[in-house]
């Protein structure tokens, strides 16, 4: 055989043994193509399906962001038209503090002028206060001095009287010399016993004694001659504001008197720390 034919009929065996190679790789490619052109048609079914799935939960959830988006909408406006009242409000409250402000100004004004009125009337009140007040001390004192000198006079007169009353007793004395005998007694001045003139005089009770020469009883008074008190006197013996009783003195020296009882309320004793007074005051 000459040597080409033997080169064309190898060749021609490496030739059918690759094709028979590439059949087989074909085929077996084909298998695995279509296998996974189904498998990618499946991938893309089910991709597909998610998609689908995907663009309604899309759709759903655009759905609620655009009501969401209404509803903040809303909501913005709600709050625009409030922001509008507050801001008015805002205004309206800003006027009326302007003119609470002014109001108070006014008011501060008016309290000042009232608190320098009375100021000035309290110092007013005060200098008429002080002017009474020196008025008052004034008349006071004149009232003193009258009453002291009212008293100096009443003293006077009550020495005068007392003078007087001795003068006529030491006369009488002397025109008619005291008498002593039998069945004689000093017992006092017989004539009507005399209130003492002048200021109220006022004494205490000494001393208590019953006479029983002359059935009274007899007290003894810490006001004499110095204090206006003579023989036949009549003095009132009192308790607190309780009348006890009158009494008539039937001898006296400069500082003590004796008296005897004339008038004893009923139910009444005189007892020693008694008030004597020269009259009662009404």
């Amino acid at each position: 055989m000459h040597i080409l034919t033997k080169v064309f009929v190898l060749f021609a065996a490496v030739l059918s043994i690759m094709l028979s190679a590439l059949t087989i790789s074909y085929t077996i490619n084909t298998d695995q193509i279509v296998s996974n052109y189904n498998d990618a048609l499946a991938s893309a079914e089910v991709a597909a399906e998610s998609l689908r799935a995907q663009t309604a939960q899309h759709e759903l959830v655009s759905r609620e962001k655009d009501s969401e988006i209404q509803g903040l909408r809303a909501q913005l406006q709600a709050n625009t038209a409030t922001m509008r009242d507050l801001e008015a409000d805002r205004t309206r409250l800003q006027t009326d503090l302007r003119g609470v402000q002014a109001d108070k100004a006014a008011a501060d004004r008016r309290v000042q002028g009232a608190l320098e009125a009375t100021k000035a009337q309290a110092l007013i009140i005060e200098a008429y206060k002080d002017e009474v007040t020196q008025l008052r001390n004034n008349e006071l004192q004149a009232r003193e001095q009258m009453l002291q000198l009212e008293e100096r006079l009443s003293n006077e007169i009550s020495r005068s009287q007392v003078l007087e009353a001795n003068i006529r007793a030491l006369q009488e004395q002397i025109a008619n010399p005291p008498k002593t005998g039998a069945g004689q007694t000093d017992t006092g001045d017989l004539s009507e016993p005399q209130e003492i003139p002048g200021g109220v005089i006022r004494g205490l009770v000494q001393n208590v004694t019953f006479d029983s020469a002359m059935g009274q009883y007899v007290v003894q008074i810490n006001l004499g001659q110095n204090d206006r008190v003579n023989r036949n006197n009549k003095l009132i013996i009192t308790r607190g504001s309780a009348y006890i009783a009158d009494v008539v003195v039937i001898s006296s020296d400069l500082n003590v008197s004796t008296a005897r009882v004339t008038l004893l309320q009923p139910g009444k004793v005189v007892q020693t720390g008694d008030t004597v007074v020269s009259r009662l005051q009404p």
